[in-house]
């Protein structure tokens, strides 16, 4: 790579991550020795793992710490914990469909219990007041006496 001679800053990034930096005086001949860095969890740690024989098998010097893998397995998928370059035995873990639809569980019995009991309560007072008018319960007593003729009815 060609530079211009003069103060220069070269940088490694990894995955938008600093992993490493360093100023150095750019001149006619320069080498620089750029260290080999890894991360931990680098894609190429979890991407390269192989399963065979029921054992997830990661690259040699694996960085992460805790990880798992999985693969598909017909309705079920197996997994298998990590650390770092050393994976637990895959273990079946079963997806299953909810056992009822998303329904509510109670019986829905149309009418609130409420409602019936306001109703009925309405009902009887419309009652009541229709019986108490018809019976004449709220006229005034009348202050003379009250003489109805009917005629003269032959016999």
């Amino acid at each position: 790579m060609n530079v211009t001679p003069g103060r220069h800053q070269l940088a490694l990034v990894s995955s938008g991550a600093l992993v490493w930096a360093r100023w150095l005086t750019a001149s006619e001949g320069l080498r620089v020795a750029v260290p080999v860095v890894r991360t931990a969890c680098a894609p190429r740690d979890l991407a390269e793992t192989r399963i065979q024989s029921g054992l997830a098998h990661p690259p040699p010097g694996a960085l992460c710490g805790r990880w798992a893998t999985a693969r598909a397995a017909g309705p079920d998928v197996e997994l298998a914990t990590c650390t770092g370059s050393v994976c637990a035995p895959l273990v079946a873990w079963r997806v299953r469909a909810p056992e009822a639809p998303l329904a509510p569980r109670y019986v829905d019995q149309g009418f609130p219990t409420w409602a019936k009991w306001t109703t009925a309560s309405a009902v009887t007072a419309i009652l009541a007041g229709v019986v108490l008018v018809a019976s004449g319960a709220f006229e005034a007593a009348p202050r003379t006496t009250r003489f109805t003729y009917g005629g003269l009815v032959e016999r």
